[in-house]
């Protein structure tokens, strides 16, 4: 069982870390092929939203905990909008690294700590020690079939396999397919949807990290509650909800 379980973290850490890998591969590509008389920024997605982002860290960076629009003349308010940013550069300003930097390192940490609740998710889902088929709602399968589910370690060979299909479909499934033009074809249903974008989801705009990361432990909380019913479950979990909607008020 203990090997078992080594293989299992092991695969779940090796497809995570292919992942973020191959997700950053374009970050790489595109610096390595910018010409030696330009600069590559690390833009990624649309432009304009990501000068704001890196704006907003680089605020941070020099001690503000307001965000004051500087690709404008005009007066404008400042503003929390988007406040994760302003952390993000006061942690940068700590770690001496630049805006550029800390927006990416984001993504690349609130992608793994994602990836994890995912998998922790998915566990809580099939746990290590459930029964696939017990051996009592199967008495009309035929004996094999119940020595079979009487073995401890099969069981948890089988509900090993559930948690990494459900991991593998979670970091390689698409959107539906699309009929255009009477051509079936997959595509994504829209553009502004980062999440239908496979292996990419796990790398997007770290505030849309930052408010699956509170989706899915919300729900992780709230399975726990339903397990085990005390108030600081659903209370931490309600909580975690409502910053997915100030994270991702869209």
């Amino acid at each position: 069982h203990i090997k078992m379980k080594r293989l299992e973290y092991f695969l779940v850490i090796l497809l995570s870390l292919f992942v973020l890998a191959f997700s950053f591969y374009p970050i790489y590509s595109r610096y390595k092929s910018t010409p030696s008389d330009r600069v590559y920024v690390g833009t990624t997605y649309y432009t304009a939203d990501y000068a704001g982002y890196v704006s907003n860290i680089e605020q941070g960076i020099k001690g503000r905990w307001t965000y004051s629009d500087k690709f404008t003349t005009e007066k404008v308010p400042e503003t929390f909008l988007y406040y994760p940013y302003l952390l993000l550069g006061h942690i940068a300003g700590i770690l001496g690294i630049s805006s550029i930097l800390m927006y990416h390192l984001s993504r690349f940490v609130f992608g793994a700590i994602y990836l994890f609740l995912i998998y922790w998710l998915i566990r809580i889902i099939f746990p290590p020690a459930s029964v696939i088929a017990s051996p009592e709602r199967s008495e009309g399968r035929g004996n094999l079939n119940n020595r079979l589910l009487r073995r401890p370690a099969l069981r948890d060979f089988l509900a090993m396999t559930k948690r990494l299909v459900a991991f593998i479909l979670v970091l390689f499934s698409s959107s539906w397919p699309q009929i255009n033009n009477g051509i079936l074809s997959v595509a994504k249903l829209s553009q502004a949807v980062a999440e239908v974008q496979v292996v990419n989801r796990f790398v997007i705009q770290p505030h849309f990290l930052l408010g699956n990361i509170f989706l899915v432990l919300g729900i992780i909380l709230f399975l726990k509650y339903l397990e085990k019913p005390e108030n600081k479950y659903v209370i931490f979990s309600g909580l975690l909800v409502f910053l997915v909607t100030v994270f991702r008020p869209s």
